[in-house]
């Protein structure tokens, strides 16, 4: 039943496509049509829609239309990091942070469709956008002083699976220890 309700689905908002009236001008071109339904997951809420990415943005179209839009637009320059993640212990979603720390979670029905869209998505990213093979690039900032410690350990939960935006993998940190003669910790 699911099966068939997410086919119908599928069948009636992929005839709409990507609305031409909402992109930037003539010269943004479709590169990557969302023909499958994705989760858009925030806290305690999940919005079905279709993932499009064009040449500058990328785009959310909800199935559900609101009170305000039901497109979310995000520039690709603005992406800063892009990670493979896990939905109900599942790798089958994609976390995506921009500049000004803001995230999108976006869970796939497929791990395959999952990967095509990170693949056309990191095509058209700036080389400094950090993935889950950034480890080397990480070390380096941080050793260069050009992170702080509290950044390192983001990012280092991050690159090991973990996200503020999945309860279930939540990141953890050290802990610090000042006083070593005390019996009893504080």
């Amino acid at each position: 039943v699911v099966q068939h309700v997410t086919n119908l689905m599928v069948k009636r908002f992929n005839i709409q496509g990507l609305d031409n009236r909402i992109t930037e001008s003539a010269t943004e071109s479709l590169i990557f049509k969302g023909d499958m339904l994705v989760q858009r997951i925030l806290p305690m809420v999940e919005y079905y829609g279709f993932l499009y990415i064009t040449n500058k943005h990328f785009y959310f179209k909800s199935v559900v239309s609101s009170s305000s839009t039901n497109y979310v637009k995000v520039p690709i320059k603005s992406i800063t990091k892009v990670m493979k993640r896990r939905l109900y212990l599942v790798n089958r979603a994609i976390e995506i942070e921009l500049e000004d720390e803001s995230y999108f979670y976006f869970g796939f029905k497929h791990q395959e469709e999952r990967d095509g869209f990170y693949d056309a998505l990191l095509s058209h990213c700036a080389s400094r956008v950090m993935t889950e093979k950034s480890l080397h690039l990480l070390q380096t900032m941080w050793i260069n002083r050009e992170i702080t410690n509290y950044e390192y350990l983001i990012n280092l939960n991050q690159l090991a699976l973990r996200s503020f935006n999945d309860l279930s993998q939540y990141p953890v940190f050290p802990w610090l220890l000042i006083n070593f003669d005390s019996e009893t910790l504080d």
